[in-house]
Protein backbone atom coordinates (compact mmCIF):
# COMPACT_ATOMS: atom_id res chain seq x y z
CA UNK A 1 0.00 0.00 0.00
CA UNK A 2 3.18 2.61 0.98
CA UNK A 3 4.36 1.58 -2.23
CA UNK A 4 1.51 2.73 -4.29
CA UNK A 5 1.68 6.03 -2.27
CA UNK A 6 4.81 6.49 -3.17
CA UNK A 7 4.33 5.60 -7.09
CA UNK A 8 0.87 7.98 -6.74
CA UNK A 9 3.08 10.96 -5.56
CA UNK A 10 5.94 10.61 -8.05
CA UNK A 11 3.70 10.38 -10.90
CA UNK A 12 1.48 13.54 -9.68
CA UNK A 13 5.18 15.25 -8.39
CA UNK A 14 5.97 14.73 -12.10
CA UNK A 15 3.59 16.11 -13.74
CA UNK A 16 3.17 18.61 -11.43
CA UNK A 17 6.74 19.38 -12.61
CA UNK A 18 6.09 18.97 -16.09
CA UNK A 19 3.20 21.74 -16.51
CA UNK A 20 4.87 24.25 -14.34
CA UNK A 21 6.07 26.14 -17.55
CA UNK A 22 2.78 26.72 -18.33
CA UNK A 23 2.19 28.28 -15.04
CA UNK A 24 6.22 29.97 -14.97
CA UNK A 25 6.74 31.41 -18.56
CA UNK A 26 3.25 32.86 -19.07
CA UNK A 27 3.07 34.76 -21.35
CA UNK A 28 4.57 32.89 -24.26
CA UNK A 29 4.31 33.92 -27.86
CA UNK A 30 2.99 30.05 -29.16
CA UNK A 31 1.52 29.15 -32.34
CA UNK A 32 -2.11 30.63 -32.16
CA UNK A 33 -4.81 32.82 -33.84
CA UNK A 34 -3.23 35.80 -33.63
CA UNK A 35 -5.17 37.02 -36.61
CA UNK A 36 -8.36 37.33 -33.83
CA UNK A 37 -6.27 39.64 -31.74
CA UNK A 38 -5.50 42.23 -34.44
CA UNK A 39 -9.45 41.72 -35.17
CA UNK A 40 -10.42 43.26 -31.80
CA UNK A 41 -7.48 46.20 -31.80
CA UNK A 42 -9.25 46.77 -35.51
CA UNK A 43 -13.02 46.93 -34.15
CA UNK A 44 -11.64 48.92 -31.09
CA UNK A 45 -10.44 51.50 -32.99
CA UNK A 46 -13.19 51.76 -35.32
CA UNK A 47 -15.41 51.88 -32.31
CA UNK A 48 -13.38 55.00 -30.79
CA UNK A 49 -13.32 56.70 -34.39
CA UNK A 50 -17.11 56.56 -34.49
CA UNK A 51 -16.58 58.89 -31.05
CA UNK A 52 -19.67 59.94 -29.03
CA UNK A 53 -21.87 59.43 -32.04
CA UNK A 54 -25.02 56.93 -31.52
CA UNK A 55 -24.44 53.80 -33.30
CA UNK A 56 -25.70 50.33 -34.13
CA UNK A 57 -23.58 47.35 -32.73
CA UNK A 58 -23.99 44.13 -33.77
CA UNK A 59 -22.05 41.21 -31.91
CA UNK A 60 -21.49 38.05 -31.65
CA UNK A 61 -19.32 35.35 -33.18
CA UNK A 62 -18.09 34.80 -36.72
CA UNK A 63 -21.54 34.01 -37.57
CA UNK A 64 -21.99 37.88 -37.58
CA UNK A 65 -18.51 38.66 -39.19
CA UNK A 66 -19.56 37.04 -41.82
CA UNK A 67 -23.27 37.28 -41.78
CA UNK A 68 -24.25 40.71 -41.22
CA UNK A 69 -23.30 44.12 -43.40
CA UNK A 70 -23.16 47.38 -41.06
CA UNK A 71 -23.00 49.06 -44.09
CA UNK A 72 -26.38 48.19 -45.21
CA UNK A 73 -27.96 48.95 -41.58
CA UNK A 74 -26.43 51.94 -41.39
CA UNK A 75 -27.59 53.57 -45.12
CA UNK A 76 -31.32 51.85 -44.01
CA UNK A 77 -31.15 52.81 -40.34
CA UNK A 78 -29.28 56.54 -40.80
CA UNK A 79 -26.91 55.56 -38.13
CA UNK A 80 -23.39 54.10 -37.93
CA UNK A 81 -23.00 50.69 -37.34
CA UNK A 82 -20.29 48.27 -36.54
CA UNK A 83 -20.01 44.57 -37.67
CA UNK A 84 -18.65 43.60 -33.93
CA UNK A 85 -18.72 39.88 -34.71
CA UNK A 86 -15.33 38.23 -33.24
CA UNK A 87 -14.65 34.35 -32.86
CA UNK A 88 -17.29 31.57 -31.39
CA UNK A 89 -14.21 30.01 -29.88
CA UNK A 90 -13.15 33.16 -27.14
CA UNK A 91 -14.84 32.58 -23.91
CA UNK A 92 -18.03 34.64 -23.16
CA UNK A 93 -16.19 37.07 -20.40
CA UNK A 94 -14.06 37.73 -23.24
CA UNK A 95 -16.62 38.38 -25.20
CA UNK A 96 -18.22 40.83 -23.16
CA UNK A 97 -15.50 42.42 -22.15
CA UNK A 98 -14.93 43.60 -25.30
CA UNK A 99 -18.57 44.43 -26.06
CA UNK A 100 -18.43 46.65 -23.26
CA UNK A 101 -15.50 48.15 -24.59
CA UNK A 102 -16.97 49.53 -27.42
CA UNK A 103 -20.59 49.94 -26.70
CA UNK A 104 -21.83 53.83 -25.39
CA UNK A 105 -24.24 55.01 -23.49
CA UNK A 106 -27.71 55.48 -25.36
CA UNK A 107 -26.42 52.94 -28.13
CA UNK A 108 -28.26 49.57 -29.74
CA UNK A 109 -26.62 46.49 -29.00
CA UNK A 110 -28.16 43.41 -31.46
CA UNK A 111 -26.45 40.29 -29.67
CA UNK A 112 -26.61 37.38 -31.54
CA UNK A 113 -24.67 34.63 -30.09
CA UNK A 114 -23.85 31.12 -31.50
CA UNK A 115 -26.31 28.12 -29.93
CA UNK A 116 -23.40 26.69 -27.54
CA UNK A 117 -22.69 30.27 -25.80
CA UNK A 118 -25.60 29.90 -23.72
CA UNK A 119 -24.60 26.44 -21.84
CA UNK A 120 -20.87 26.31 -21.61
CA UNK A 121 -20.76 26.05 -18.26
CA UNK A 122 -22.25 22.92 -18.91
CA UNK A 123 -18.59 21.35 -20.27
CA UNK A 124 -16.87 23.93 -18.33
CA UNK A 125 -16.37 25.77 -22.27
CA UNK A 126 -12.59 25.09 -22.43
CA UNK A 127 -10.54 24.06 -25.17
CA UNK A 128 -7.32 24.27 -26.13
CA UNK A 129 -8.20 26.72 -28.69
CA UNK A 130 -8.85 29.22 -25.71
CA UNK A 131 -5.72 27.58 -23.64
CA UNK A 132 -3.47 28.85 -26.43
CA UNK A 133 -4.96 31.98 -27.79
CA UNK A 134 -4.86 33.34 -24.08
CA UNK A 135 -1.20 31.81 -23.24
CA UNK A 136 -0.70 34.26 -26.51
CA UNK A 137 -2.27 37.28 -25.97
CA UNK A 138 -5.62 36.94 -24.07
CA UNK A 139 -3.80 37.70 -21.33
CA UNK A 140 -7.07 39.45 -19.00
CA UNK A 141 -9.03 35.87 -19.30
CA UNK A 142 -5.83 33.81 -18.27
CA UNK A 143 -4.96 35.85 -15.25
CA UNK A 144 -8.62 36.31 -14.29
CA UNK A 145 -9.41 32.12 -14.23
CA UNK A 146 -9.05 31.07 -10.65
CA UNK A 147 -6.18 28.64 -10.15
CA UNK A 148 -8.00 25.49 -9.59
CA UNK A 149 -9.93 26.11 -12.77
CA UNK A 150 -6.25 26.72 -14.56
CA UNK A 151 -4.93 23.33 -13.91
CA UNK A 152 -8.33 21.68 -14.53
CA UNK A 153 -7.87 23.72 -17.78
CA UNK A 154 -5.18 21.60 -18.72
CA UNK A 155 -6.65 18.65 -19.21
CA UNK A 156 -7.89 19.50 -22.68
CA UNK A 157 -4.54 20.91 -24.03
CA UNK A 158 -2.32 18.18 -26.48
CA UNK A 159 0.85 16.73 -24.28
CA UNK A 160 3.25 18.13 -25.54
CA UNK A 161 2.31 21.58 -24.78
CA UNK A 162 4.57 22.65 -22.17
CA UNK A 163 7.19 21.90 -24.34
CA UNK A 164 5.71 24.01 -26.71
CA UNK A 165 5.45 27.12 -24.19
CA UNK A 166 9.50 26.27 -23.25
CA UNK A 167 10.35 26.91 -27.43
CA UNK A 168 8.34 29.92 -27.61
CA UNK A 169 10.07 31.78 -24.72
CA UNK A 170 13.48 30.38 -26.03
CA UNK A 171 12.34 31.85 -29.34
CA UNK A 172 11.74 35.16 -27.72
CA UNK A 173 14.83 35.41 -26.40
CA UNK A 174 16.79 34.65 -29.16
CA UNK A 175 14.68 36.72 -31.62
CA UNK A 176 14.22 33.69 -33.37
CA UNK A 177 12.59 35.35 -37.05
CA UNK A 178 9.81 32.71 -36.55
CA UNK A 179 8.24 35.18 -33.98
CA UNK A 180 8.18 38.15 -36.00
CA UNK A 181 4.43 38.25 -37.15
CA UNK A 182 3.19 37.18 -33.76
CA UNK A 183 5.23 39.66 -31.98
CA UNK A 184 3.27 42.20 -34.51
CA UNK A 185 0.29 41.19 -33.75
CA UNK A 186 0.89 42.36 -30.03
CA UNK A 187 1.51 45.79 -31.26
CA UNK A 188 -1.63 48.06 -31.15
CA UNK A 189 0.19 50.85 -32.90
CA UNK A 190 1.64 48.46 -35.80
CA UNK A 191 -1.95 46.94 -35.76
CA UNK A 192 -3.85 50.26 -36.07
CA UNK A 193 -1.04 51.59 -39.12
CA UNK A 194 -1.63 48.06 -41.02
CA UNK A 195 -5.47 48.90 -40.25
CA UNK A 196 -4.92 52.54 -41.68
CA UNK A 197 -2.58 51.76 -44.88
CA UNK A 198 -4.16 48.42 -45.69
CA UNK A 199 -2.27 46.23 -48.09
CA UNK A 200 -4.20 44.81 -50.94
CA UNK A 201 -7.43 43.28 -50.66
CA UNK A 202 -6.25 39.42 -49.90
CA UNK A 203 -7.48 35.96 -50.88
CA UNK A 204 -7.27 34.93 -46.74
CA UNK A 205 -10.76 35.05 -45.39
CA UNK A 206 -8.63 35.01 -41.78
CA UNK A 207 -6.89 38.41 -42.08
CA UNK A 208 -7.57 42.42 -41.17
CA UNK A 209 -6.79 42.82 -44.53
CA UNK A 210 -9.72 41.27 -46.16
CA UNK A 211 -11.98 43.21 -43.54
CA UNK A 212 -13.78 47.18 -44.27
CA UNK A 213 -14.00 49.97 -41.99
CA UNK A 214 -17.04 49.36 -40.20
CA UNK A 215 -15.76 45.57 -39.49
CA UNK A 216 -17.97 43.51 -41.78
CA UNK A 217 -15.29 40.42 -43.97
CA UNK A 218 -14.81 40.59 -47.59
CA UNK A 219 -14.38 38.26 -50.39
CA UNK A 220 -16.78 35.75 -48.95
CA UNK A 221 -18.69 34.90 -52.13
CA UNK A 222 -18.16 30.98 -52.00
CA UNK A 223 -20.34 28.28 -51.22
CA UNK A 224 -18.29 25.36 -50.60
CA UNK A 225 -19.65 24.12 -47.08
CA UNK A 226 -20.90 20.64 -47.75
CA UNK A 227 -21.11 18.78 -44.27
CA UNK A 228 -23.85 18.02 -42.90
CA UNK A 229 -24.17 21.57 -39.28
CA UNK A 230 -23.36 20.04 -35.94
CA UNK A 231 -26.73 22.69 -34.78
CA UNK A 232 -30.30 22.06 -36.82
CA UNK A 233 -32.62 24.09 -36.14
CA UNK A 234 -34.93 21.89 -34.40
CA UNK A 235 -32.83 21.03 -31.47
CA UNK A 236 -33.58 23.04 -28.15
CA UNK A 237 -30.86 26.07 -27.24
CA UNK A 238 -30.15 24.99 -24.04
CA UNK A 239 -29.20 28.14 -22.10
CA UNK A 240 -28.31 27.10 -18.40
CA UNK A 241 -28.46 28.36 -15.27
CA UNK A 242 -24.91 30.21 -14.57
CA UNK A 243 -24.88 31.32 -18.21
CA UNK A 244 -28.63 33.41 -18.09
CA UNK A 245 -27.33 34.91 -14.65
CA UNK A 246 -24.00 36.15 -16.52
CA UNK A 247 -26.08 37.38 -19.42
CA UNK A 248 -28.58 38.98 -17.15
CA UNK A 249 -25.76 40.75 -15.44
CA UNK A 250 -24.50 41.94 -18.40
CA UNK A 251 -27.70 42.92 -19.85
CA UNK A 252 -28.23 45.06 -16.45
CA UNK A 253 -25.17 46.35 -16.20
CA UNK A 254 -26.18 48.22 -20.26
CA UNK A 255 -29.02 48.79 -19.31
CA UNK A 256 -27.66 51.28 -16.44
CA UNK A 257 -26.20 52.95 -19.58
CA UNK A 258 -29.11 53.34 -21.64
CA UNK A 259 -28.25 51.14 -23.88
CA UNK A 260 -30.85 49.04 -25.89
CA UNK A 261 -30.78 45.20 -26.57
CA UNK A 262 -31.88 43.03 -28.61
CA UNK A 263 -31.30 39.25 -29.54
CA UNK A 264 -30.65 37.71 -32.87
CA UNK A 265 -30.64 33.78 -33.78
CA UNK A 266 -27.56 32.63 -35.84
CA UNK A 267 -28.18 31.18 -39.57
CA UNK A 268 -29.72 28.01 -39.94
CA UNK A 269 -29.74 25.22 -42.80
CA UNK A 270 -32.40 23.70 -44.71
CA UNK A 271 -32.55 20.27 -44.23
CA UNK A 272 -35.07 18.10 -45.98
CA UNK A 273 -35.43 16.05 -42.19
CA UNK A 274 -36.11 18.83 -40.05
CA UNK A 275 -38.96 18.73 -37.53
CA UNK A 276 -40.94 21.94 -37.94
CA UNK A 277 -43.15 21.61 -34.85
CA UNK A 278 -39.98 21.09 -32.70
CA UNK A 279 -38.55 24.57 -34.62
CA UNK A 280 -41.54 26.36 -33.37
CA UNK A 281 -41.57 24.61 -30.15
CA UNK A 282 -37.98 25.27 -29.30
CA UNK A 283 -38.20 28.97 -30.81
CA UNK A 284 -40.81 29.59 -28.32
CA UNK A 285 -38.95 28.48 -25.34
CA UNK A 286 -36.07 30.51 -26.32
CA UNK A 287 -37.63 33.51 -26.84
CA UNK A 288 -39.64 33.11 -23.56
CA UNK A 289 -36.18 32.75 -21.90
CA UNK A 290 -35.12 35.57 -23.21
CA UNK A 291 -37.37 37.97 -23.40
CA UNK A 292 -36.73 39.49 -19.38
CA UNK A 293 -33.33 40.82 -21.24
CA UNK A 294 -34.36 41.74 -24.35
CA UNK A 295 -36.28 41.28 -28.02
CA UNK A 296 -35.93 38.64 -29.81
CA UNK A 297 -35.61 39.72 -33.38
CA UNK A 298 -36.33 37.03 -35.55
CA UNK A 299 -37.45 33.24 -35.30
CA UNK A 300 -35.26 30.22 -36.09
CA UNK A 301 -37.92 28.96 -39.25
CA UNK A 302 -37.25 32.82 -40.54
CA UNK A 303 -33.17 32.27 -40.83
CA UNK A 304 -33.22 28.89 -42.71
CA UNK A 305 -31.59 29.07 -45.34
CA UNK A 306 -30.55 26.66 -48.48
CA UNK A 307 -27.05 25.26 -48.49
CA UNK A 308 -25.74 27.69 -50.89
CA UNK A 309 -26.40 30.39 -48.66
CA UNK A 310 -23.23 29.36 -46.91
CA UNK A 311 -19.39 30.02 -47.30
CA UNK A 312 -17.31 27.16 -45.14
CA UNK A 313 -19.34 26.45 -42.05
CA UNK A 314 -23.12 26.20 -40.81
CA UNK A 315 -22.40 29.30 -39.38
CA UNK A 316 -20.71 31.68 -41.56
CA UNK A 317 -22.92 32.74 -44.32
CA UNK A 318 -21.56 34.12 -47.88
CA UNK A 319 -22.49 37.57 -49.56
CA UNK A 320 -25.60 35.92 -50.52
CA UNK A 321 -26.80 34.72 -47.15
CA UNK A 322 -25.44 37.73 -45.74
CA UNK A 323 -27.37 39.82 -47.74
CA UNK A 324 -31.17 37.83 -46.23
CA UNK A 325 -29.86 37.74 -43.17
CA UNK A 326 -28.72 41.76 -43.08
CA UNK A 327 -32.12 42.38 -44.69
CA UNK A 328 -34.73 40.50 -41.65
CA UNK A 329 -32.11 42.21 -39.27
CA UNK A 330 -33.37 45.89 -40.84
CA UNK A 331 -36.68 45.01 -40.99
CA UNK A 332 -36.93 43.80 -37.40
CA UNK A 333 -35.38 46.57 -36.10
CA UNK A 334 -36.85 49.23 -37.81
CA UNK A 335 -40.02 48.81 -35.91
CA UNK A 336 -38.81 49.19 -32.38
CA UNK A 337 -37.59 52.67 -31.02
CA UNK A 338 -36.08 54.97 -32.27
CA UNK A 339 -36.50 53.59 -35.76
CA UNK A 340 -40.08 53.17 -35.53
CA UNK A 341 -42.28 56.23 -36.50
Amino acid sequence: MRYLAYLLAGFLGTALIYVSPIFLLFPAPITAEYWVREMLVMKRHIAMELGNQKKIVIAGGSSVLFGIDSNEVSRALKLPALNFGLMAGLPLDTVFREIKGVVNNGDILVLALEPDYYCREADRGYDEWQIRNAMAWDYQYWQQMPLLEKVASLRFIRPLFPIEVITARIDLWTEAPILKARLAALDDDLIIKKYTNPEPQTNNLYSIDNIDNRGNLRNSDESSYNGDPPSKADQEIRICDGTFKKLGDFVADLRSRQVAIFFMNPPYMQLDNLDYAKINATDDAFIKKLNPLGPVLDRKSEILLPRNNFLNSDMHLNNKGRAFRTRLLIERLSTFPPFSK
